[in-house]
């Protein structure tokens, strides 16, 4: 039985702190499976970011149990806009490993 389904929030969407004025690179995770990010997620996701004046290929890529994790980088003011897109389930900082 199912008891209860919601949806999750923006603020949920949003892992650590920024500052509004500092450029992140961030690492944003999709509900997505390498065919369906390929063929929509990834395109519709492009199309987003340069409306949000975000100009990223998303060449920077992993996919890993029907997850897509994309870098991208962007200013900290603009990840609240960033996590309103449907297909997001977090956006936090590249762990610095990841970096590397």
């Amino acid at each position: 039985m199912i008891e209860e389904i919601s949806v999750p929030s923006v603020e949920s969407k949003i892992i650590g702190k920024f500052s509004d004025d500092e450029i992140v690179k961030l690492e944003v995770v999709l509900h997505s499976n390498e065919v369906d990010g390929e063929d929509f997620v990834l395109p519709e996701l492009r199309r987003y970011l340069r409306r949000l004046s975000i100009d990223e290929s998303l060449n920077r890529r992993l996919y890993a149990n029907g997850l897509t994790l994309v870098a991208i980088e962007a200013l900290a003011a603009q990840i609240r806009e960033i996590s309103k897109f449907t297909a997001i389930r977090v956006v936090r900082r590249i762990p610095h490993l990841r970096l590397a």
